[in-house]
């Protein structure tokens, strides 16, 4: 049995449940209790908290309406929370409704990478460059001003209403491995290559999408089973 730290009351304050409240505010607030004094500090304020629930008692608020309300609330909620502590959603659901339910995630997605100048004078001998054979993620690094750059200037995955409207008009309507001619933006001068496109957002992208629809499909099920089989231990009449 736990060490009773304080008494209001009859109501013990445990070495435990002060251990709990430590433990709640590093993980929930960040705040962390070491040394005995802060502890100390803690202990008051519990006891300050059950000073104030045992003179609500006193009084007579919790017997009032609007308290009963919050009553009945609070045990709803934690009742519920506790029910859907099993429910438990894996990777395997997760991609098993991924593959039996693309059409839903059916999106225009290209890879492309660019090289962004600041003269249409330069944009033009690069492109002549790389016509004559220049590797164009060489040329990217060596003189694009973007920060893809560094990367020979991938841009990774990007869809539509996600660049300035010339980019992405010249970039969608590109083949795979080609390359465009100059595209003038309000950045500067492009030259675009597509890397890749396709059609379906991969599943790695939506998975928590997938997670968050599942748990709540099984919520809904388990508490319309949960409430169902109350209405057989419990009368309910309706006016």
């Amino acid at each position: 049995m736990s060490k009773v730290l304080a008494k209001v009351k009859d109501y013990a304050i445990t070495e435990e449940m002060l251990n709990e409240t430590v433990e709640a505010l590093r993980t929930q607030q960040n705040i962390n209790i070491t040394s005995e004094e802060q502890k100390q500090d803690l202990l008051d304020e519990l006891i300050a908290r059950q000073l104030v629930v045992e003179d609500a008692i006193e009084s007579g608020l919790t017997q009032t309406e609007e308290f009963q309300k919050l009553y009945r609330e609070f045990v709803f909620q934690h009742s519920i929370g506790q029910l859907f502590k099993t429910i438990n959603v894996t990777d395997e659901e997760c991609e098993a409704y991924y593959n039996e339910n693309k059409e839903q995630f059916k999106e225009e997605m290209i890879r492309a990478a660019h090289i962004l100048v600041e003269e249409e004078e330069q944009a033009n001998e690069l492109l002549a460059a790389i016509e004559g054979g220049a590797d164009f993620h060489e040329l990217a690094s060596a003189n694009s001003k973007c920060p893809s750059g560094s990367r020979g200037g991938d841009l990774g995955d990007f869809g539509r209403g996600q660049m300035v409207p010339e980019f992405e008009q010249a970039a969608f309507a590109l083949n795979i491995g080609e390359i465009s001619g100059v595209v003038k933006t309000q950045f500067g001068y492009h030259l675009i290559k597509l890397l890749d496109k396709k059609d379906v957002v991969p599943f790695t992208d939506v998975k928590g999408q997938i997670q968050q629809y599942l748990t709540s499909k099984k919520q809904n099920e388990m508490y319309s089973n949960f409430t169902q089989g109350l209405k057989s231990k419990y009368t309910v009449e309706k006016a």
